[in-house]
């Protein structure tokens, strides 16, 4: 399925959808319940993978910003 078709099963605008993908924007409550009925898969499917993303991007800043993190990958 095309996100053009996924998006008007939503009613949502497309470009709307498409930095949901991107990761630009994030999955709500909301937007679970419009994919659980347009794809079949449990609100709270999209609500983990949501989640999941979050803790990874913090804990990924975390690791970047932690002392000494510049000197890990071998670099000055």
């Amino acid at each position: 399925m095309s996100q053009a078709e996924l998006a008007r099963r939503m009613g949502r605008p497309a470009n709307k959808l498409n930095e949901m993908i991107k990761g630009k924007r994030q999955i709500t409550a909301e937007t679970a319940l419009e994919l659980e009925l347009a794809l079949g898969l449990p609100a709270g499917f999209w609500l983990n993978l949501e989640k999941n993303y979050q803790l990874t991007k913090a804990r990924l800043a975390s690791a970047r910003n932690a002392p000494g993190a510049e000197n890990r990958d071998g670099g000055v």
